[in-house]
């Protein structure tokens, strides 16, 4: 069980946060492209399904964290494990001091990242407002 846990919170956080640093390093390589100029195969459009699904799961799990636990000390103990991954000394008692929907709601939220790391919507992870923007140009238009 010790190797589940060096697994899902020491390394897949920075394998995810290398695949987010390619991801948006690929999609800079691909802004030559017009979107229409771009291939839909079925494989993009089942990736961007499951992006929506992750994003879906993921704020479910968030609101269920909200309301059925108290939120006393997760967001603290959520931010100070986040800071020793950037410190690169991974604290494995913070996140093992958490509720278990909170973990579910970290490796949903972590997997959606991954997912859309591989779309072509990566650049909307930091700036969603030029996605909500596009979306409402597109319905002003039709």
């Amino acid at each position: 069980m010790e190797m589940l846990h060096i697994i899902l919170w020491m390394i897949y956080p920075y394998t995810v946060i290398a695949i987010l640093g390619m991801g948006l390093v690929w999609q800079y390589d691909l802004t030559r492209w017009q979107d229409d100029q771009l291939p839909d195969s079925i494989g993009s459009r089942m990736l961007k399904k499951t992006a929506g699904g992750l994003l879906i799961l993921s704020f479910l799990s968030g609101i269920a964290v909200i309301f059925f636990y108290s939120m006393a000390n997760e967001p603290v103990d959520l931010f100070y494990w986040v800071v020793s991954l950037i410190q690169l000394k991974p604290n494995m008692e913070v996140i093992e001091s958490i509720s278990i929907l909170s973990r579910i709601h970290l490796i949903l939220l972590l997997t959606f990242i991954l997912v859309v790391s591989l779309t072509k919507y990566v650049y909307y992870i930091f700036k969603p407002h030029r996605y909500i923007k596009k979306r409402l140009a597109q319905r002003n238009f039709q």
